[in-house]
């Protein structure tokens, strides 16, 4: 679980992404019909780093965006690691 500075809690469940303002969850999850959804439903962890971007790792990717910007996955950085691969593949989204 992680709160951000504008003060939305944000935890990861097995069913996607909740953001809780106080009031009320939203809740986020995957569609492989939209790139800018969050990586996938089952998300292991959150952080939030000094330029508040909240990361979000979901097993073998990972994706953040900028919380300044917007609450929109909209700015996704993927990295998928084949499991016998010593690196990954990255890309920008």
């Amino acid at each position: 679980m992680v709160q951000d500075k504008q003060g939305y809690m944000w935890l990861a469940t097995v069913d996607g992404l909740q953001r809780y303002d106080g009031n009320r969850f939203i809740t986020f999850r995957h569609s492989n019909a939209d790139p800018q959804s969050i990586p996938a439903d089952n998300l292991v962890q959150l952080t939030e780093d000094k330029n508040d971007n909240l990361w979000i790792y979901a097993g073998d990717k990972i994706g953040f965006f900028d919380t300044k910007i917007s609450w929109l996955f909209k700015y996704f950085f993927m990295c998928y690691r084949p499991r016998n691969a010593s690196h990954g593949n990255c890309q920008y989204k």
